[in-house]
């Protein structure tokens, strides 16, 4: 990558980042409706939310379609991340942009999630909303 466009990425990251909260998974405890026969009745608890910084842009529905058939593309959003945050979006057991909740990496159904390697410092993933 030339040096003109690695000051490039790190300007628009600077200037027109947007705030993502990763919620990661918490503990499971057993609550108080626990039955210890049946082994239900467990709470799964969950952390503080990470924040990470991104370049946030909405999709095209002609984008999605060429690229996976199925799709919907209401809410669909295109995120720049730098590589050490990927791991997050991975391990979230729930993503929050601008108080909507996004399918998270183990949501598997129809791929809600799409990870692409840009360069050796960034990478874009493709978030849906959910609908409900």
């Amino acid at each position: 990558m030339t040096k003109y466009r690695k000051s490039y990425a790190s300007y628009i990251m600077d200037n027109y980042h947007e705030k993502v909260f990763i919620y990661l998974p918490g503990a499971t405890v057993k609550g108080t409706n626990y039955d210890k026969f049946r082994d239900v009745g467990y709470i799964k608890g969950q952390q503080n939310y990470l924040t990470v910084k991104a370049w946030i842009r909405d999709t095209t529905p002609n984008e999605l379609i060429i690229r996976q058939l199925g799709l919907i593309a209401i809410g669909a959003k295109k995120l720049i991340v730098k590589n050490n945050d990927v791991e997050l979006f991975k391990l979230a057991s729930r993503i929050v942009i601008k108080d909507e909740d996004y399918y998270v990496y183990n949501d598997a159904v129809g791929k809600k999630m799409q990870l692409l390697s840009l360069d050796e410092n960034y990478s874009e993933i493709t978030l849906f909303r959910k609908e409900v």
